[in-house]
């Protein structure tokens, strides 16, 4: 969730019926004590450079970026929350609808004489905003949100929103979103549905019917609506890119495309090695988003990856060969070495998380999934192609009304030590083209398909690709390292916002 949920009026009194429950169970803003004192306004020091909560904030809307691009959720949800509080508040404003100190005040002891009503005088509103890690400031501020929201729709209902809470909250869904797609919002960030935007003015994330949302004021609701613990990862990070920066890591444009060439180059070798074979053929372009979750093309303005290709480049010259002969000696078994291709076959239902749930026995969904794999077993053992054998258990299954099966089949290279899915005893027996009974796993059932021997690598063949391995674990070492020492990086977070 981005926002507490006692900043959400609708769901205060719902919280009011279970709020021991609800509050021993929620995570909160205020999990990590204060590393260490530093000055007001101060959340970090790296060696002897001061890093301002504004600086932070503006800084955070970079490090989200990736996220914006790829969820709803999340830093998308933020966004989302304040383009329909903004619009609230300015429609509120142009009808004259204004949300009074006293009205506030009544709506906040209401609440709190509910709670404590509902919880036998336990627990009262403040325990519920200190447990949530909120302030009294940001829970006031949804309240505020909320009561606007009530205002405005009646406004535009004509009176008539209904007195029951849960139709009345319904209705004002209704009507908000309602006027939210009816107004003009403009995003100058990249999201999902728009990932090449508009220019705004210096500084503008977002405008709603042409009021801007400041890349300052974006920050600090990230900085409080977000998870504490993704926030201070996020203030690691900004910590790391300092460290580098004063270490010297950081590569200009020149660099930067030398080393990206270098890493384009290297993959030819690197994608050989993975375990799922299917990364042979996926080009590099595709391998860096899904390593570095941004495009190589957003590269260039991330600060934290100029950083780290930077440090990386600098540690190669480090690595020495007796390191680069104990990297491969520690990959023969579960990298390099000989092993076994196999195709992994995995057989499940998207309704249940967990195939095996027991009641008093075997569930059904278990024992279908089970069928299942015995007749993918017997089939195609009978030369049947596996999508035909797939195509027919789900036409059939449909024509039955029955859930639909998911079916996933995955070729890896299965060492025979440190397999991390214990598959090897499954096909180490087993000739070339041969299937293995059905395998129960924890959330699933498997079968494995035998497809050929592999020779593996030799220490001459992997080459720099070793270099590199040994110079990336230098290289996270040393940041992990850092920013543990208080004698390099001192962080204080969380910390309220101005």
């Amino acid at each position: 969730m981005t926002r507490p949920l006692v900043a959400r009026l609708h769901m205060v009194r719902a919280l009011a019926l279970a709020a021991c429950v609800v509050v021993a169970a929620a995570p909160t803003r205020g999990a990590h004590a204060e590393d260490v004192d530093l000055p007001p306004g101060i959340v970090a020091r790296v060696l002897d450079t001061d890093l301002t909560y504004d600086q932070f904030c503006t800084t955070l809307v970079q490090h989200v970026l990736p996220d914006l691009l790829t969820s709803r959720h999340g830093p998308r949800a933020v966004l989302d929350e304040m383009a329909e509080e903004l619009m609230v508040l300015t429609r509120c404003r142009d009808l004259g609808i204004d949300v009074g100190q006293d009205e506030l005040l009544k709506k906040e002891n209401e609440l709190d004489r509910e709670i404590r009503t509902r919880s036998g005088g336990r627990q009262r509103l403040a325990d519920i905003i200190k447990e949530q890690g909120q302030s009294v400031a940001e829970f006031r501020a949804g309240l505020l949100h909320e009561l606007r929201k009530d205002h405005l729709a009646n406004h535009r209902l004509g009176g008539t929103l209904p007195d029951d809470e849960h139709q009345r909250h319904n209705q004002i869904k209704l009507v908000i979103a309602k006027m939210l797609g009816e107004a003009n919002l403009v995003y100058g960030l990249p999201v999902e549905e728009q990932p090449n935007p508009p220019q705004l003015a210096e500084g503008v994330v977002a405008t709603v019917d042409g009021h801007p949302i400041s890349r300052l004021q974006f920050g600090r609701q990230l900085a409080v609506r977000l998870p504490s613990d993704e926030v201070r990862e996020y203030l690691g990070r900004e910590c790391q890119i300092g460290l580098m920066a004063r270490r010297g890591a950081t590569l200009d444009d020149a660099a930067l495309r030398e080393e990206l060439g270098r890493m384009r180059k290297l993959w030819d070798v690197e994608r050989l090695v993975q375990r799922e074979v299917e990364w042979e053929t996926v080009g590099f372009d595709d391998r860096f988003r899904a390593l570095f979750k941004l495009p190589v093309t957003d590269a260039p303005g991330s600060r934290f990856h100029r950083g780290l290709f930077g440090l990386v480049r600098q540690m190669r010259g480090s690595v020495t060969e007796p390191e680069t002969r104990q990297e491969y000696q520690d990959g023969l078994a579960n990298r390099f070495g000989p092993h076994v291709i196999a195709t992994d076959i995995k057989i499940g239902f998207e309704q249940e998380r967990n195939p095996f749930r027991r009641q008093g026995g075997a569930t059904r969904t278990r024992r279908e999934a089970v069928d299942l794999a015995h007749r993918v077993v017997s089939q195609v053992s009978a030369n049947v192609p596996f999508d035909r054998v797939v195509a027919s258990i789900r036409a059939r299954r449909t024509d039955q009304g029955q859930p639909d099966p998911t079916f996933t089949a995955t070729r890896i290279r299965v060492f025979q030590d440190k397999d991390e899915g214990g598959l090897w005893n499954d096909v180490k027996d087993l000739a070339d083209g041969e299937l293995s009974a059905p395998i129960e796993r924890l959330a699933e059932i498997h079968v494995v398909r035998r497809e050929q021997p592999g020779s593996g690598h030799t220490y001459d063949e992997l080459g720099e690709l070793l270099v590199d391995y040994v110079a990336r674990q230098k290289a996270r070492q040393w940041l992990d390292e850092s920013l543990r020492d208080p004698n390099r990086v001192r962080v204080r977070w969380p910390m309220p916002a101005p």
